[in-house]
């Protein structure tokens, strides 16, 4: 990235090595940036991500994962710039209780009136992500 500083976007298709990554780290506050299989960096990655676009294959995620990215964003601690957290698979045993995270993070009722009931992610690669599934 230092000698490519108009960089917008950027996919690693290959094991994430080095370093911790921190809100500081360069990487981690690029618009868009796409990862094949981070394995147990998922969390690192979620905790500290400052663009718009983070795009997880085959990650290694649990419920504090996100429970931690969605208190941040609600109370704008964190993730102000965020349009999309994408991942393509499931973990086997991740399960959500809606009602019990909606309570715990003091979600509101939908009001269609002021929020579109869809939203639709331009899949045309606006900042150039290429989402691949496979290495």
């Amino acid at each position: 990235m230092n000698f490519h500083p108009t960089l917008d976007t950027i996919q690693l298709i290959f094991p994430l090595t080095g370093p911790p990554l921190t809100s500081d780290s360069k990487i981690l506050k690029i618009k868009g940036l796409s990862v094949y299989n981070p394995g147990q960096r998922t969390s690192e990655l979620m905790a500290n991500f400052n663009g718009q676009y983070l795009h997880l294959a085959n990650a290694i995620y649990d419920l504090n994962d996100w429970k931690q990215l969605l208190r941040k964003w609600k109370r704008k601690e964190a993730y102000g710039n965020l349009k999309a957290v994408i991942t393509c698979t499931l973990q086997r045993n991740f399960v959500l209780d809606f009602d019990v995270l909606a309570a715990e993070l003091d979600l509101l009722e939908w009001e269609g009136e002021r929020r579109p009931k869809n939203y639709r992610l331009d899949t045309t690669n606006q900042y150039n992500l290429k989402f691949r599934l496979h290495p």
